[in-house]
């Protein structure tokens, strides 16, 4: 949407910072963060994805990459060569930090849920007479 702003009203420092953006891996970036916006708009259409719990879950993950990768190319400096290295290895760091994380919790939920139920189950047997 910002785009489409810049453009219409001809600001020229923000035309500049989009030229940038249109050079090199941004571009391929772009047309990834597109597709992975677009397509699984398109497959939700289909009532087999839809009913599917796996296929869901993996459309799921394709637009949260696709968001990481928009904030990338939103956020990362625009430089060649080693000149980003460090943004960009501390960015992919912290979001596989972050993803780690949140397929940890993922994962031990079930367990927990079900732990914290005997626990209740317990204590409401303890404290009948």
């Amino acid at each position: 949407m910002q785009y489409f702003i810049s453009w219409s009203d001809d600001l020229p420092d923000s035309v500049l910072w989009y030229e940038h953006r249109a050079d090199g891996i941004w571009t391929v970036a772009i047309w990834l963060v597109a597709a992975l916006s677009f397509v699984p708009a398109l497959l939700l259409l289909f009532p087999p994805v839809r009913h599917h719990r796996r296929r869901l879950t993996g459309l799921a993950i394709a637009v949260l990459v696709g968001r990481m990768l928009e904030m990338a190319w939103l956020v990362l400096p625009v430089t060649a060569g080693r000149a980003g290295a460090p943004a960009t290895s501390i960015f992919v760091v912290t979001g596989l930090s972050l993803g780690g994380l949140g397929l940890l919790a993922g994962l031990s939920l079930p367990a927990l849920l079900e732990r914290a139920a005997r626990l209740r189950a317990r204590r409401s047997r303890e404290d009948r007479p």
